[in-house]
């Protein structure tokens, strides 16, 4: 990788740990683009080259709903309406990268330690009993 790539690549993880603290600090449309670049220490128009606006954002939590629709159908097998989408909801929070962001930073969890608390955070969601979710 070139030093300019690399650059950049600094550039962009820190974009992107400015903008998940800035939408788990706030509403979603109380985060500006001008807040994160400030929080992340760039220029508004950084932001802008390499993400453009929140709507992707916006799209990637929608996709990661749909994400975990398709990848764990045995934790949502068997229910309807309140109770599925009370779980899909869980699913979607023991998987979301505030929850990756609590293990590793907050409580200073390794990365093994961390893959392994979601998975046993969703393993738990698997096996409950099925009156559970109603």
């Amino acid at each position: 990788m070139t030093s300019r790539a690399a650059a950049m690549e600094v550039t962009r993880e820190r974009v992107l740990e400015a903008a998940a603290d800035s939408f788990t600090a706030q509403w979603y449309d109380d985060v500006t683009m001008r807040a994160i670049a400030d929080a992340a220490g760039v220029a508004l128009q950084t932001v802008v080259n390499h993400f453009g606006t929140k709507e992707p954002i916006a799209r990637g939590r929608e996709g990661h709903e749909r994400w975990c629709e398709r990848t764990f159908p045995g934790a949502l097998r068997g229910l309807r309406g309140a109770a599925r989408r009370r779980r899909l909801a869980q699913l979607v929070v023991a998987t979301d990268v505030y929850t990756w962001k609590l293990l590793r930073r907050d409580r200073g969890f390794d990365r093994s330690q961390t893959i392994t608390a979601v998975r046993e955070l969703v393993r738990a969601l698997h096996d409950l009993p099925e009156e559970a979710g109603r």
